[in-house]
């Protein structure tokens, strides 16, 4: 009886851990592909940030020069 019992722990015990790692590896892989969609978003948003300032800072410098150069002079 008491062999019984306790060779149906030892294998839910076994199942329940099997189980446990199944589910951990998906949880971490999906933790995973969120990082690295997030990480590409970041990068894209780094990326577009960057091509944004660069334009302003070569579309505004000229008429900030001009400006400033004009409130020198007037």
């Amino acid at each position: 009886m008491i062999d019984i019992i306790a060779c149906s722990m030892l294998s839910s015990l076994c199942f329940g851990l099997i189980v446990f790692f199944i589910v951990k590896k998906l949880i971490l892989s999906r933790m995973l592909i969120a990082l690295s969609c997030s990480n590409d978003k970041i990068l894209t948003l780094e990326s577009k940030i960057k091509q944004l300032t660069s334009s302003l800072n070569v579309n505004v410098a000229p008429t900030l020069k001009q400006s400033i150069i004009s409130d020198k002079y007037t």
